[in-house]
C-alpha cells in the first residue's frame, strides 16, 4: 500500500525535507526543500542555540509547514543531529516546534545517525565483498562507518563537523596559514582516536562531499543526477582546499558549483575530508548524494512493507 510521508532533516547547518511515496517495491519523490538555517552557529563556544539561529530555524519550519499543508502528509518524522545533541538549551528548541507546528523532533545519536547513513549508503552501491569506510561530515559531526563485505566492523562519531570547525579555528573573513594548521592539527588528533583499517573503498556523504564535487565539476545549479556517485580524488580535493584558503569570503562566494550560504564552512569542511582520506590512504572516493533523510526513509519503507 502506497503511503505519503515526509523525512525532515535538522542538521546544524542545514534543514532538508523530503515529501515522498513509499511502498513494498520503491520510494517516489515528490518534493525536495533545502534550506541552510545555521543552527548550530556559536554551538561551539557557548554550547547554546542562539536566539537568531532560533529564529531561524521557526522560519525554516514555517516554511516546511507550508510544505506539509499543500502535500497534505500527516506522516512527519523529523530526526535532529549534532546541534541538538550538545546543546544545553535543545529541549527549548523541541518545544518551540512542537506547539508551534505540531512537528515532533527526534534527536538521534551519533551511532544512529551513521546507520541510516550506512542503511541508504548500501541502497546505492555494491559494498559486496570490500572493506569499505563510508563517512558523512556534517556541521557539527563526522561520522565514520567501516564495513566488511557490508557488514559494521567499526562505527565512530567525532564532534568535527564544517561548523563546529569553522568557529572553533578559523576567522570568517580571513583564512591564513596559522589557523589552517592549528585545525588541521586539531582534525589529526581526533582522528587518532579512531582505529585504523586498510580500506579499498571509500564513500563520502552530505553537504561537505557534495559541494566538493558541485565546485570540482563547476556545476551552475546543483544537480543530484550529476554529482550523486561521481568521484573525488585526494588531490582534488587538496586542490580545491589550497583554493578555499587564496580566497576570502566574498571571493568564495563568487566559485562556480559552492552555494553562497556554504561559503564560510566549505574550507573546514575540505580540510576534515583531506586529513580523513590521508589516515585511510583513500586516493579517490564516490560521492553520495543520499545519506541520512534517504536513510529515514529507506527504514519507513522497511517498516510499513
Amino acid at each position: 500500500m502506497n503511503k505519503s510521508v515526509a523525512v525532515i532533516d535538522l542538521g546544524t547547518n542545514s534543514l532538508i525535507t523530503i515529501i515522498a511515496i513509499i511502498s513494498k517495491i520503491n520510494i517516489k519523490i515528490c518534493e525536495e526543500n533545502y534550506q541552510i538555517i545555521k543552527l548550530g552557529e556559536g554551538i561551539a563556544e557557548f554550547n547554546l542555540i542562539s536566539d537568531n539561529a532560533i529564529i531561524r530555524c521557526i522560519q525554516g519550519f514555517q516554511i516546511i509547514s507550508k510544505l506539509l499543508k499543500r502535500n497534505n502528509i500527516t506522516n512527519v518524522n523529523c530526526v535532529a543531529t549534532s546541534a541538538l545533541r550538545d546543546a544545553l538549551n535543545g529541549q527549548e528548541i523541541i518545544d518551540i516546534i512542537k506547539n508551534k507546528f505540531d512537528i515532533k523532533i527526534q534527536v538521534i545519536s551519533g551511532i544512529q545517525e551513521a546507520n541510516f547513513v550506512r542503511k541508504a549508503t548500501l541502497n546505492e552501491f555494491d559494498l559486496k565483498s570490500k572493506i569499505s569506510l563510508i563517512f558523512d561530515i556534517g556541521g557539527g559531526s563526522t561520522e565514520l562507518i567501516f564495513l566488511n563485505n557490508e557488514k559494521i566492523i567499526h562505527i565512530e562519531s567525532i564532534n568535527i563537523g564544517s561548523v563546529r570547525c569553522t568557529e572553533l579555528f578559523l576567522q570568517k573573513t580571513l583564512f591564513n596559514d596559522d589557523l589552517v594548521i592549528k585545525l588541521e592539527s586539531f582534525i589529526d588528533s581526533q582522528l587518532e582516536k579512531v582505529p585504523f583499517y586498510d580500506i579499498n573503498t571509500a564513500i563520502g556523504t552530505a553537504g561537505t562531499i557534495t559541494t566538493l564535487s558541485s565546485v570540482k565539476l563547476g556545476l551552475e545549479r546543483y544537480c543530484t543526477e550529476i554529482i550523486h556517485k561521481s568521484i573525488l580524488t585526494i588531490d582534488d580535493v587538496k586542490k580545491l582546499k589550497n583554493q578555499f584558503i587564496k580566497n576570502q569570503i566574498n571571493g568564495l562566494k563568487k566559485i562556480k558549483g559552492l552555494d553562497s550560504k556554504r561559503a564560510e564552512i566549505i574550507l573546514a569542511g575540505s580540510i576534515i575530508c583531506e586529513k580523513i582520506m590521508e589516515k585511510y590512504k583513500i586516493k579517490k572516493m564516490l560521492v553520495s548524494d543520499k545519506g541520512l533523510r534517504w536513510g529515514v526513509l529507506q527504514s519507513l519503507r522497511e517498516f510499513n512493507s
